[in-house]
């Protein structure tokens, strides 16, 4: 009822940025707002909150608004908890991770401005999550990352469930609403290969005809309820990253 205030009047705010830290950081009951990411002096830092090498659990905290940045939490090779925390009215992507180890449970993403969970080189389990009004991707895994979906809910948002570069998405339990597409799979990269993804026991709800809910590329898989999909197409990366589908498509807040 009377959380921590991280937050800037006046938006002018630089973030933090936790660098291999020799302890374990904590979130609990946070709430920050009005955050950027450091720009001065030469920075290359993405997010408005970083922790690098540097382990964190986050509980019970809202990230809420920033103007700036390619995302609001950044978290680089460790591991981390985030519980029971809330991502909303973001400028890009709620939550960037590279090459870490971790999970998001009982979490909510709302109005994100352009992909709720982004991870790369990472094995993560995204659990009973609610997500909406999402610009771009839900939830992505690149760069031969592992995600694990279970109980999640997506709606309102451009594509759902997407996997590149050698990723592989295991999701059950998932409804997908009011979506543009609900499943892409393809290649980004030419060092990775294609991905692949498996859904089961889950229901997606789109305005437009079955067909053209999924965005298979050839050569990567994609299994619903142990069948295999066969939505072949070329050239799926043409139509993400400013193109027909994701954030170009600028679905009403």
């Amino acid at each position: 009822d009377n959380p921590v205030m991280i937050m800037s009047s006046d938006s002018s705010s630089r973030g933090f940025i936790v660098l291999r830290a020799p302890q374990r950081s904590r979130l609990e009951h946070t709430y920050m707002k009005n955050m950027n990411n450091p720009k001065d002096y030469g920075y290359g830092i993405p997010g408005a909150m970083t922790f690098f090498e540097s382990p964190v659990d986050i509980i019970h905290t809202t990230f809420d608004t920033n103007l700036q940045g390619d995302d609001f939490l950044n978290i680089v090779r460790t591991n981390f908890t985030i519980d029971h925390s809330t991502f909303k009215n973001i400028n890009a992507d709620a939550f960037d991770c590279d090459f870490c180890d971790g999970e998001v449970t009982n979490s909510k993403f709302i109005n994100i401005g352009n992909d709720g969970v982004d991870v790369s080189g990472t094995k993560i389990s995204v659990r009973d999550t609610y997500m909406e009004i999402v610009q771009d991707k839900a939830l992505s895994a690149g760069e031969d990352s592992q995600m694990e979906v279970k109980n999640v809910t997506i709606l309102n948002s451009s594509l759902a469930l997407t996997a590149k570069d050698k990723s592989h998405i295991e999701a059950s339990n998932v409804t997908i609403k009011d979506c543009d597409i609900g499943v892409s799979l393809f290649q980004k990269k030419a060092e990775f290969g294609p991905a692949t993804a498996n859904l089961k026991n889950s229901t997606i709800e789109l305005s437009h005809p079955e067909p053209f809910w999924y965005l298979i590329e050839n050569g990567s898989v994609f299994y619903l309820d142990g069948t295999l999909i066969d939505t072949t197409n070329t050239g799926v990366k043409q139509l993400l990253y400013g193109n027909k589908y994701g954030e170009a498509s600028k679905r009403t807040k």
